[in-house]
């Protein structure tokens, strides 16, 4: 068997990362696309509530690796896609006029990954030139309150809140 010379060794892996990483990225697009298609199709308001969560993360994904590979316009605009399409959500609940005490499905679900996702978007200011973090700071304060708007319709009677 026939040994590679040491200075082709790490342009081959180099090479092989590069690929992986192309397909990864092409991969996380393709998923981003599906789960945009079953998003969109959903009419019933607490089933598109119900389909956020696995559309935001892919989302998020998707922001992370345009991060990662430092395309600051994409990851803004993909930031943007997420805030609208989480709008969307939230205000098709809001308007169902359905008591959210009683019937929670789709506003837990909701309620719970714009939970999680404010830590991500905090993360990805970060990482974001700082001309961009404004932005990021206005897109994390907007899921902030749609977060809080939730809680509110999920448990209307708190203490301390009048009614």
């Amino acid at each position: 068997m026939r040994r590679l010379p040491y200075t082709v060794v790490p342009l081959l892996v180099a090479a092989l990362l590069t690929a992986g990483d192309a397909c990864a990225a092409r991969m996380v697009q393709d998923r981003v696309a599906q789960r945009a298609a079953q998003f969109d199709r959903e009419s019933d308001p607490v089933r598109k509530a119900r389909a956020f969560p696995r559309y935001g993360d892919e989302l998020l994904k998707l922001l992370r690796e345009q991060l990662k590979k430092e395309t600051y316009a994409p990851a803004l605009e993909t930031l943007e896609r997420y805030l609208t399409n989480a709008s969307l959500a939230h205000k098709g609940l809001k308007e169902s006029g359905i008591n959210a005490e009683r019937k929670s499905n789709g506003f837990r679900q909701l309620q719970i990954h714009l939970r999680q996702s404010i830590r991500q978007v905090e993360e990805a200011a970060r990482s974001a030139p700082f001309a961009d973090r404004d932005r990021y700071e206005a897109i994390r304060r907007e899921i902030e309150q749609m977060n809080r708007d939730l809680i509110n319709m999920l448990f209307p009677r708190q203490p301390g809140k009048r009614p």
